[in-house]
């Protein structure tokens, strides 16, 4: 990359490739009465009824009944005393006012797993995605003998054909419009392994949002930042070639540009990249600002007399999984003659180092105060959660500390960012300094607001050295957000928040730099067992939930797994035993530790 200081090396949004989606189960959505049988492979271990309806399992080759409390939320049943091979489940209404909605899941002895992927993460409205599922098995031979599948869009289910291709299936569909489709998918066949040939069924569940796509940016012109002194606006434009909404698109930008002397070859001036707002007219046509530091451009020998270009343009929507929607490899840039450049600093500066230096702090409604407290630890709460931090903070496990309190709410982590950020202005003004402790998605909140935003984590000057703790974050995602069991274990209703998902995850991730992730510190937990941050002084039983321990790796702490807790580059505190992700779990919460808290609090940056 010519010209680019090291530590100014343009990351891109660098996607990564869509995570398989492994699942050891089958499992059957029901939204009426009625009875059905599980035959998931080997002996029958477990059921788990989740959602909302009653239920009776059934024995079929013992005659074993039992039934499910009649209730709102999730039940488990172990039937590995009845060795049977099959088990009949019939569902009833609660009450002849309340629908069935409820997700059976079922597990068995065979080893066979279904893992699913998306082959083109980029999905678009009008164009067709491929996705792949396929079974494997450590310790059989697996053949496919049956596949199905049905795409559920806005409630509405379809069934798509899929295509055996030896121990997979192919899964071919059209998206038709701009929203979040759900795919479930089915294998069945049989296992042999040495002793014996088994029949295994297993099931899984894969979401992807499709965008509509803004089309090739064609021409772009750069002028002077109306807004931040010594910045210019690369203002691109383009024009969508299908069918395009009209209205505002919250999306990421980034661009190199690139100037053109006449005595020489071109030459990489400076990358830029954050977020914006795209407007799109009725008949497609949209532009784009991005911001820049005018500063590269005196820097490099560039002024007003230079010619310009863009190179590896790109937009990726913020709300649909950080698709990309507009792209061009290069894009002719002109400048007026008057434009008028900084002077040439004599070295890099610290605002230029920044490539997000433009990062506007989103327009917020901050209630005015007769006094900010100069720094705070702002403590965050997770995706659809209650009083997370409150009884730590009550009990003085932190000083200095406000806890964000926008409690059983589903958002985006830019939604959830721009909440944060307006809510940190009536607490710290315009011009104070924060920390960040977090739990859960408020981890991945606030890696985002330290990319894409200006705010209070830029004024931390207080303090010890951790300006962005976290415990239990899914920064990988984890597998329970695609499914209908999520918004069960906190009892109430979820929607689904992509960013959480697996494959959701990897694409947000891959916009978070390494400069950002080296200012993140982090810590996991598990029930008990395994890991020692907190003792071993329980028996060897790692479980928080019996309700997710089917549908998750260990160690996991009910609803992330440890492995997809991982954010490479950052700091890794250290895994706890004997604390879960949150309240109503077999141990104590995560953020309910007073030796942790305690510790966060001590190292906080503000």
């Amino acid at each position: 990359m010519g010209g680019f200081p090291e530590e100014h090396s343009p990351p891109g949004l660098r996607r990564g490739e869509s995570p398989k989606i492994k699942s050891s189960y089958v499992m059957r959505s029901v939204t009426s009465e009625g009875s059905f049988d599980l035959r998931p492979g080997g002996v029958v271990e477990h059921v788990v009824i989740s959602g909302k309806g009653a239920a009776e399992v059934r024995d079929l080759e013992h005659g074993a009944s039992i039934r499910t409390a009649s209730h709102k939320g999730s039940t488990r049943h172990s039937l590995t005393d009845h060795k049977s091979a099959t088990v009949r489940v019939h569902v009833r209404k609660l009450s002849e006012e309340e629908e069935v909605d409820a997700v059976v899941f079922a597990t068995g002895t065979t080893d066979a797993a279904l893992e699913l992927s998306i082959e083109d993460p980029n999905v678009l409205v009008n164009s067709e995605l491929t996705l792949h599922a396929c079974a494997t098995s450590e310790e059989s031979a697996l053949e496919v003998e049956s596949a199905s599948a049905t795409v559920i869009y806005k409630g509405e289910a379809t069934i798509v054909s899929a295509t055996i291709q030896g121990t997979c299936a192919d899964v071919r569909y059209v998206p038709p419009a701009a929203g979040q489709y759900r795919f479930e998918v089915q294998l069945q066949g049989t296992a042999t392994s040495v002793n014996s040939t088994q029949h295994f069924d297993r099931s899984g569940v894969i979401t992807t949002p499709a965008v509509e796509s803004l089309g090739q940016a064609d021409c772009c012109v750069i002028s002077p930042d109306p807004i931040f002194q010594d910045f210019i606006l690369l203002q691109v434009s383009g024009k969508g070639t299908g069918p395009t909404t009209a209205g505002t698109r919250r999306v990421v930008g980034s661009a190199v540009l690139v100037g053109h002397q006449s005595e020489g070859l071109p030459e990489d001036i400076a990358f830029t990249k954050h977020i914006l707002n795209v407007d799109v007219d009725d008949d497609g046509t949209w532009t784009a600002d991005l911001r820049m530091n005018a500063k590269w451009l005196s820097h490099r020998g560039h002024d007003a007399k230079s010619a310009y270009s863009l190179r590896d343009f790109q937009l990726s929507d913020t709300a649909g999984a950080y698709i990309t929607i507009a792209a061009a490899s290069s894009v002719h840039a002109s400048a007026p003659h008057t434009l008028s450049l900084p002077k040439a600093p004599g070295s890099v500066t610290d605002d230029m180092r920044e490539y997000s230096s433009a990062r506007p702090s989103p327009k917020t409604n901050a209630r005015k105060m007769l006094q900010f407290l100069p720094h705070q630890k702002l403590l965050l709460h997770g995706h659809c959660s209650g009083g997370t931090w409150e009884p730590g903070l009550n009990r003085g496990d932190f000083t200095y500390a406000s806890a964000y309190a926008n409690h059983h709410q589903s958002r985006s982590n830019d939604a959830f960012a721009q909440e944060v950020i307006a809510w940190s202005e009536t607490i710290v003004g315009p011009d104070g300094g924060c920390g960040i402790i977090a739990h859960s998605q408020g981890g991945m909140v606030a890696a985002h607001i330290k990319t894409y935003y200006s705010s209070c984590l830029d004024r931390a000057s207080v303090g010890n050295s951790r300006i962005i703790q976290s415990v239990g974050t899914p920064y990988q995602g984890t597998p329970l957000a695609s499914l209908a069991i999520f918004g069960d274990l906190f009892g109430y209703e979820c929607e689904l928040v992509h960013d959480l998902t697996l494959s959701g995850a990897s694409a947000w991730l891959g916009g978070i730099p390494n400069s950002v992730r080296s200012q993140v510190w982090y810590g996991t937990t598990q029930g008990v067992g395994g890991g020692g941050g907190f003792g071993g002084l329980f028996p060897s039983d790692n479980s928080c939930d019996i309700r997710t321990d089917l549908l998750l790796g260990d160690p996991e702490d009910g609803v992330v797994e440890k492995e997809r807790a991982i954010l490479p580059g950052a700091n890794y505190i250290g895994h706890g035993n004997a604390h879960c992700h949150n309240s109503g779990m077999k141990y104590p919460p995560q953020t309910e530790n007073p030796y942790w808290n305690h510790h966060l609090d001590v190292m906080a940056k503000f």
